[in-house]
């Protein structure tokens, strides 16, 4: 069976594929940016709770004692020692970053994500804290400066 189709016909099933694809495309254009607009409000969320955390964190350091809030929040000198072998390999994970301009949050992000059980053991259990003051003195010896701005 042969089907011949006229020169309309031809145009017409062209012109519905060409719609047909448009509009497909457009959905897909629609998708991509509810994704990127959902990433964006991920990213937000995440620094937020990473700052909410980091504030909870200075007020457990300064009431453990662990740092003195003169404004700004200084990490006390036997503090940063307790860490022993973390030292050098948060401040090599610092400088490997390559981001001297990194917001305390996104490193303390950064820190736990490759530190968090080691910090454990070696910071917030000696230290009997909790609260995000260990990561404080992560972000202080990672930067190698016991100034930390929260």
């Amino acid at each position: 069976m042969q089907v011949t189709l006229t020169a309309e016909a031809v145009t017409a099933l062209v012109m519905a594929f060409g719609g047909a694809l448009l509009g497909w495309l457009a959905y897909l254009h629609t998708q991509v940016e509810h994704i990127k607009i959902g990433l964006a409000e991920t990213r937000l969320e995440n620094k937020t709770l990473w700052d909410f955390q980091l504030r909870r964190g200075a007020i457990e350091a300064v009431g453990s004692g662990i740092a003195t809030r003169n404004s700004p929040l200084r990490v006390r000198d036997e503090f940063l020692k307790h860490a022993g072998s973390l030292v050098e390999p948060l401040q090599d994970f610092y400088r490997k970053l390559g981001r001297p301009d990194i917001s305390p949050s996104e490193l303390a992000f950064q820190i736990e994500l490759h530190f968090g059980d080691q910090i454990l053991e070696k910071i917030c259990l000696p230290e009997g804290v909790s609260q995000g003051a260990c990561m404080i003195v992560a972000i202080a010896i990672a930067r190698d400066d016991p100034v930390v701005d929260v």
